[in-house]
């Protein structure tokens, strides 16, 4: 028995093709490589999180690798093989330069944010008497609570998750001060208020006390605090008054 073996020249035009797509990928990444580094070393720059010498290393380490990838990438006399594994090499760390600047970057926008005011926390809670059945929001379904006029957008915005969790019929009044007494008089069956006036509130009515009422949730809100525009005010150039008594 007699085997024939055929053995099949590669298509040089299909391998040349191939070769300028190598190449190409790889002007392509090392661009990629070269801007993401740029950007990586300029926002640790501008945001000082590391001392100086750390940043230095890094900048070196990133310059040698753009200079062995610059190489290998730019000579006409480069394998195939070893293009390739080039540009995988810059498509790794281009990709892990990417990650970093995008954490750096939503640091920088908390930073910014946080340099604009910071950030507060606000409580309010559902109130109602201890002598009421009421334990949990899903109990007050139906049933009417206090409400006070309050344009703070805490509140609101409070008032809105209450809104969401429950459906109750609310009761507006002009102060927490006559919200609460509804709740005292028995002409609501709770009271939506912010927590820290509790204590204010007891000392005007008295009868408002930890014995007779129960908190059935909290509501925390956590807002931005807008920065002082006196702070941005140059006072070599710009006029103030000074009081003193």
């Amino acid at each position: 028995m007699c085997y024939n073996i055929i053995y099949m020249k590669p298509d040089p035009q299909k391998k040349s093709k191939f070769a300028k797509f190598s190449r190409i990928a790889s002007y392509i990444f090392f661009a990629v490589y070269i801007i993401a580094a740029l950007m990586v070393c300029g926002i640790l720059l501008y945001l000082s999180v590391l001392p100086l010498r750390y940043l230095s290393i890094i900048i070196i380490i990133a310059i040698i690798f753009g200079g062995v990838f610059g190489f290998f990438v730019f000579r006409k006399k480069t394998r195939l093989t070893t293009r390739n594994t080039i540009t995988a090499l810059e498509i790794v760390f281009a990709t892990v330069f990417i990650i970093c600047f995008v954490v750096l970057n939503i640091s920088l926008n908390l930073l910014s944010a946080l340099q604009a005011g910071g950030y507060q926390t606000e409580e309010y809670s559902v109130v109602t008497l201890s002598s009421y059945p009421y334990t949990t929001l899903d109990e007050l379904s139906g049933q009417s609570v206090a409400i006070y006029s309050d344009p703070s957008d805490s509140y609101q915005s409070a008032l809105s998750d209450l809104k969401k969790s429950v459906s109750f019929v609310p009761t507006e009044y002009s102060d927490v001060v006559d919200a609460t007494s509804a709740l005292l008089d028995g002409r609501v069956d709770a009271l939506f208020m912010k927590t820290a006036m509790m204590s204010l509130v007891g000392e005007i009515l008295p009868s408002f006390k930890s014995d007779n009422i129960r908190i059935i949730h909290t509501f925390t809100i956590r807002t931005v605090i807008e920065s002082d525009s006196s702070s941005n005010i140059d006072v070599t150039k710009d006029s103030f008054n000074i009081y003193i008594s």
